[in-house]
């Protein structure tokens, strides 16, 4: 097994365990050495080792368990760098851009959604997460991915504002196919978003404004944090 280089030293790693997973070196269900040793092996330090097992978890791709360590839970596909694209706008940079533009106009509708949603609004976003669930038991995944997304578009329909929506139209195709690949790559993110919904909702349902700022606030972190390592060239 060759070291990893220092250059993208993120990308790197998490290139070198898809790798080792693949090879057999680290196989589904076995528990990975510990960061100091795996660090060892991969010759980075236990910082840069960490953030990469961070993203790997976020993914779904191992589960760091407290007091027990990393567990191996499913491979990452050969094409995972080049998946996070949208070839129509151009590279990582639209990536960073369609991630900026959600941020803005979600969050911006969220309190408004929270103070003007009727009830029927609400009813509707409720229904909408529901068939998320459904969909996912049954493994409808591309259910799951168009409820999700239309879960998000209930949201800014609620705030009653013309422009959010119209903004919101305007980033929906290129979401779909975004979220799409995303959940293709990593499928067990699905799982980490269904329970991020189910907060979402819970403070929406509430009418907690705060509560529900938080919780999307933290999908859109987790969201961001999944794509930092491939989306931005690191200085070696």
């Amino acid at each position: 097994m060759a070291p990893v280089k220092r250059k993208k030293l993120s990308e790197a790693v998490i290139d070198e365990i898809r790798q080792m997973i693949e090879d057999g070196e680290l196989k589904i269900g076995q528990k990975a050495p510990s960061h100091s040793e795996f660090a060892k092996i991969l010759r980075v330090s236990r910082t840069t080792l960490r953030e990469a097992l961070h993203t790997l978890d976020m993914m779904g791709v191992v589960e760091q368990r407290s007091g027990y360590g990393t567990v191996i839970l499913a491979p990452l596909p050969a094409d995972y760098k080049t998946a996070f694209k949208l070839p129509a706008m151009g590279g990582p940079e639209a990536v960073r851009e369609l991630l900026d533009a959600r941020e803005v106009v979600e969050m911006g509708a969220l309190p408004l959604a929270i103070s003007g949603a009727t009830e029927g609004d609400m009813a509707a976003i409720g229904r909408c997460f529901g068939e998320m669930e459904t969909a996912l038991t049954q493994a409808r995944f591309d259910d799951y991915t168009r409820k999700d997304l239309e879960f998000h578009f209930l949201i800014v329909r609620a705030a009653r504002n013309r422009f959010l929506l119209q903004a919101f139209e305007n980033l929906r195709g290129y979401t779909e196919k975004f979220m799409a690949e995303g959940f293709r790559i990593a499928p067990r993110m699905r799982e980490k978003s269904l329970e991020q919904h189910r907060r979402i909702h819970e403070a929406l349902a509430q009418r907690e404004s705060l509560v529900a700022c938080e919780e999307m606030g933290e999908h859109i972190r987790h969201r961001r944090a999944i794509f930092k390592p491939l989306l931005r060239p690191e200085k070696g």
